[in-house]
């Protein structure tokens, strides 16, 4: 037996999907700059991770702040020779964008990952979604619910 408001939330968070939270803006920098550049843009831009772009133009890896940070600075590696394909997460997991947000954060937990880049049914980057626009979602949700009193 379950509390009817968190049924009634558990329900409205099934049906959300990742094009539904994510963001949009989707920035990127080449493999071949340096984690120092990496660093400033993602310092400029207000954001904790980039998408990384091959000679070609192709999404081949993702560098996140805590790559910069745990495979570069902790091992004292120098963010001014260093490129950034030599410390991205790579290969890539996507999601789809019709996947639905409890399928991502069952993702996350899975695979220890904060953010997925999201991909349309043609397989074009779209846009991002990280464990805080999941986490959004959840309290937005929660706090549009009546909130259960003693009798409930």
């Amino acid at each position: 037996m379950g509390n009817g408001i968190y049924e009634q939330l558990k329900g409205e968070i099934g049906e959300l999907k990742a094009k539904n939270i994510m963001t949009r803006d989707i920035l990127t920098i080449e493999g071949g700059a340096l984690v120092y550049n990496a660093l400033m843009r993602m310092m400029d831009r207000r954001v904790t991770s980039l998408l990384v772009e091959d000679d070609n133009e192709i999404i081949e890896g993702i560098v996140t702040r805590r790559d910069i940070l745990c495979r570069a600075l902790a091992k004292e590696i120098d963010p001014y020779t260093t490129k950034v394909n030599e410390i991205m997460s790579a290969p890539l997991k996507t999601v789809n964008d019709d996947s639905k947000v409890i399928d991502v954060v069952k993702l996350m937990e899975e695979y220890n990952i904060r953010r997925f880049p999201v991909v349309d049914g043609n397989g074009k980057f779209v846009g991002l979604v990280s464990n805080s626009d999941a986490f959004r979602a959840y309290g937005t949700h929660s706090r549009e619910l009546k909130k259960p009193t003693e009798t409930d």
